[in-house]
């Protein structure tokens, strides 16, 4: 019952191939992808979070970003949502030290998410 999307620094075109490929892409409402031409709006500014709120027709109260650099880190914090530190490397855990939560397996999430929590 909630609804996810993707904020990425890459193109909204080559996620959106990857989601239909694995048989995802019913399970993401929303992808905000890099604007062509305007570096400063990737990630870690805050703009491409805002935009998929907007869409979404979400606030930032209980909106989690899940990210996997620190960049994903600063822009969460900019946009004033949740973090949680995807640490899929051990040097990771200690560049994340900012964030809510921290995270070395995505299974956490779904387990998570299973049980209502």
């Amino acid at each position: 019952g909630r609804r996810c999307g993707i904020v990425s620094n890459n193109s909204a075109t080559a996620i959106r191939h990857y989601l239909v490929e694995h048989e995802l892409d019913e399970f993401v409402s929303v992808i905000s992808g890099r604007t062509p031409g305007q570096p400063d709006l990737m990630k870690p500014s805050p703009v491409p979070i805002w935009r998929a709120l907007g869409t979404l027709g979400a606030g930032t109260a209980g909106t989690v970003l899940v990210g996997d650099s620190v960049s994903d880190l600063k822009a969460a914090r900019a946009a004033r949502v949740g973090c949680i530190g995807f640490a899929n490397k051990p040097v990771k855990w200690n560049r994340f030290s900012g964030a809510d939560l921290m995270i070395d397996d995505m299974s956490e999430i779904a387990n998570v998410l299973s049980r209502g929590a």
